[in-house]
C-alpha cells in the first residue's frame, strides 16, 4: 500500500474518533492513556499495518500506559504472523494438499452429511430449501408452501453457508398455526422468506434445562478450540455462549453473550463478555 493510500487511511480515521475516545477500558485497574494517546497508536498502526487499524485496541488491553510504542510493535508483528497463518491455513491438507476443502466447513448441508458418514453427533438436517422449493431431506420429496402449516416443526432454519447467526429463524408448528422466532407467521410472509435464499432446517435440540435460564430461545452451545499436535488433537480453551434479549441464536457476533470455561473444572468463570458491546465485561444479575 502506498503512502498516499496509508494517509487517505489515517484521515478517514481521524474523521470518526469519538468511538475511540468515548470506549470503556477492560482494565479499570490499570492506569490508562488520554485519549488523544489512543488516536495518535491508531494512527502509528495505520501506517505501519498497510492501512489496518486496531480493532481489538481495548478488548486486548492496549489503553493501558505501560504499553509502550515498542511493546506496539510487537503486537502488530504477532498480528500479522496470524494473517499469515490464517492464509496458509485456509486449505485443510491432511487429506490433499491440492484441493481445497474449506467448503466442508462453511456448507452446513455439506458438514452435516460428512460429519454423519463418520459416525459424528451432528445437528440433524431435515429439510433444504432452495429458490423458495423445500425438500424433505428423508425422502427427497418437494413440500409446497401450503402443506407446512399441516406439518409439524420445531426447526431452525440457517442459511446453509451463513455465518454469525445472520439470517437464522426458528419455525415452530402450534395448534393455532405456524410461529416465527415465537410470532405468528403466513404462508404468503413464510414463502417471502424462503424465496431469499438457501436454507437447510435443522431440527432442534433439547438442551438441559440449567442452559435455559438465561436465555430459552436460542440453543445454548460450548465453543472449544482445539489443535492438532504429535499427540493428538487437544484442546485449548472452551466458552459457553448464550442468546440474548430473547433471541433465537447464541452467536457473539449477533448479541449472545461469551462465557470462559475453566479447561480444567468444566466451571464457567466470568464475567462474561458481549462482542457488540466491544467485549464490555458483564456479570449476569443473582436471579
Amino acid at each position: 500500500m502506498s503512502f498516499t493510500d496509508k494517509l487517505s487511511d489515517a484521515m478517514s480515521f481521524l474523521s470518526r474518533p469519538k468511538e475511540y475516545l468515548d470506549s470503556r477500558t477492560h482494565y479499570p485497574d490499570s492506569p490508562r492513556k488520554s485519549p488523544w494517546r489512543f488516536i495518535k497508536d491508531q494512527i502509528w498502526y495505520i501506517f505501519h499495518r498497510d492501512g489496518i487499524h486496531m480493532s481489538r485496541y481495548f478488548r486486548y488491553g492496549l489503553d493501558r500506559q505501560e504499553i509502550t510504542t515498542a511493546k506496539l510493535a510487537e503486537y502488530a508483528f504477532e498480528c500479522q504472523k496470524c494473517a499469515d497463518k490464517k492464509i496458509a491455513s485456509n486449505k485443510l491438507s491432511s487429506v490433499d494438499p491440492s484441493c481445497d476443502y474449506i467448503v466442508l466447513l462453511r456448507d452446513k448441508l455439506c458438514f452435516g452429511t460428512w460429519l454423519k458418514q463418520f459416525g459424528f453427533p451432528t445437528p440433524v438436517n431435515d429439510y433444504m430449501v432452495r429458490g423458495g422449493k423445500i425438500t424433505d431431506m428423508s425422502t427427497m420429496r418437494e413440500i409446497s408452501i401450503g402443506e407446512m402449516p399441516n406439518l409439524k416443526f420445531d426447526h431452525f432454519f440457517k442459511p446453509a453457508t451463513g455465518g454469525r447467526g445472520i439470517g437464522i429463524f426458528h419455525l415452530r408448528s402450534t395448534k393455532t398455526g405456524l410461529t416465527l422466532n415465537g410470532k405468528p407467521v403466513g404462508v404468503d410472509e413464510l414463502a417471502a422468506i424462503l424465496a431469499e435464499g438457501f436454507f437447510v432446517g435443522q431440527r432442534r435440540v433439547e438442551q438441559h434445562l440449567d442452559l435455559t435460564k438465561i436465555n430459552p430461545g436460542s440453543i445454548n452451545t460450548l465453543r472449544l478450540l482445539t489443535i492438532q499436535t504429535e499427540d493428538g488433537v487437544k484442546p485449548m480453551l472452551a466458552a459457553m455462549r448464550f442468546g440474548t434479549d430473547g433471541s433465537v441464536v447464541d452467536n457473539a457476533s449477533s448479541g449472545g453473550l461469551c462465557v470462559g470455561v475453566d479447561m480444567q473444572t468444566g466451571r464457567i468463570k466470568g464475567p462474561g463478555n458481549f462482542k457488540k458491546q466491544n467485549l464490555l465485561p458483564y456479570i449476569h444479575p443473582p436471579e
